[in-house]
């Protein structure tokens, strides 16, 4: 019931927005809900008819372009609460990164990157209003279902995509996300994942971090700061007193980078009759960090993502770590493309990104510190406390593993 009260709100003020920015009557289009998002509340428009000239709102707001004509469909994603991300800067975060994205990856394709129609950040809900990318998103079973040949031109494509993200010359400093005024000047801001900012160097941010899932542990009566386990939290504690600040040390300052934050298949839209990426989207979780942060973050089906010491696929973290070199077993024949396509565009990468097991190592124990759910209660409400505990479990010895690691 209480969702189906949502969506008609959601309905209503759609269509309060598109007649009051476009001019358009609600008898003139269709609404329909993406139901596979889960981070925002997304919903297609469904235009009557191509929009004859362009439509320019009476309401300006910076970065923001006109709606050209030909325009048939539109996205309006509204931003859905409670959703463990900082509220505050969400939206003006995600419209500069979808502005400065587009900058980025113009030489790759100008058209990759959604524009923005319009947002707003003091209504209820707040929103975004952008530009409908035609093409679907693959699975994992598609990919590796691919030949050789076409494996190796999808990594080609995401390839050119993460060294023009590396490649480009921010207009601000630090590390953070970002924000700006009501002129168009940006500045870096909070981190979108609550976890404070901005910071003027990485290490600081990853110190921060880490602090931070620590603190709120404590916040968590499954996991109760980790004081449950006979010895557990001294021996955290004596580590960040002790050691963390020995392990940042070792990690080289690397410059602010532009940082996606969830380049996985669901965000990459391909033309399935090429196999053409024709768009890269939501840009929810986009923040400046580091050139090894994506690899913290994106490329799981591509076997590229860079797990702590600890993991279970310890076997892959190794050959990211040292470039696939040789003989590579079949079942990582999709990572050995992968890691050759960022070389062949001179991306830098984890094997050649000073520091990157060191930061791996402290990202992750972070991670363990408090998963991310945690914080999302529609995540653990139904699950038992079977499930519970087992989650508890596996964090537990993921910790352990890092801090006899660290010799802790």
């Amino acid at each position: 019931m209480a969702h189906q009260v949502q969506q008609e709100s959601h309905h209503a003020f759609i269509c309060k927005i598109i007649g009051e920015l476009l001019g358009i009557p609600e008898h003139d289009f269709t609404i329909e809900k993406n139901t596979v998002a889960t981070n925002n509340h997304v919903y297609m428009i469904n235009l009557g008819k191509a929009l004859e000239s362009e439509k320019v709102s009476h309401d300006v707001k910076p970065f923001t372009v006109a709606v050209p004509a030909g325009t048939s469909h539109l996205v309006m994603r509204i931003a859905r609460a409670n959703n463990n991300v900082e509220d505050s800067i969400r939206i003006r975060n995600e419209v500069a990164f979808l502005t400065l994205a587009r900058e980025a990856l113009a030489e790759v394709d100008p058209l990759l990157v959604p524009r923005v129609f319009g947002w707003d950040d003091a209504a209820e809900p707040s929103y975004i209003l952008q530009e409908f990318k035609h093409g679907e998103s693959i699975s994992c079973d598609y990919l590796q279902g691919l030949s050789e040949q076409d494996v190796a031109s999808v990594c080609q494509q995401l390839a050119a995509v993460t060294t023009a993200l590396q490649g480009y010359r921010l207009p601000v400093d630090g590390y953070g996300g970002l924000t700006f005024d009501d002129a168009g000047k940006l500045s870096t801001t909070k981190v979108i994942f609550r976890t404070g900012g901005p910071f003027l160097t990485y290490t600081d941010y990853l110190k921060a971090t880490l602090e931070w899932q620590l603190e709120q542990s404590g916040s968590v009566a499954a996991l109760n700061g980790w004081r449950d386990v006979p010895g557990l939290r001294a021996r955290i504690d004596a580590f960040v007193a002790d050691g963390l600040d020995k392990i940042l040390s070792q990690v080289p300052e690397n410059k602010p980078t532009l940082v996606h934050g969830d380049l996985t298949l669901p965000n990459l839209l391909f033309d399935l009759r090429t196999n053409r990426l024709v768009a890269v989207v939501d840009f929810d979780f986009g923040h400046i960090g580091s050139t090894i942060t994506e690899f913290l973050y994106s490329f799981p089906e591509f076997q590229g993502i860079l797990l702590g010491v600890a993991e279970p696929e310890g076997h892959l973290r190794g050959l990211i770590l040292n470039g696939f070199v040789g003989e590579v077993d079949a079942q990582f024949s999709i990572g050995k493309a992968w890691d050759k396509a960022l070389a062949a565009q001179g991306a830098m990468r984890p094997s050649t990104i000073e520091g990157s097991a060191d930061v791996a190592d402290v990202w992750w124990f972070s991670q363990e510190l408090m998963q991310f759910h945690w914080l999302l209660p529609r995540f653990y409400e139904s699950q038992s406390n079977e499930q519970i505990q087992g989650w508890v479990s596996e964090s537990r010895q993921q910790l352990e593993t890092y801090l006899d690691h660290w010799g802790y």
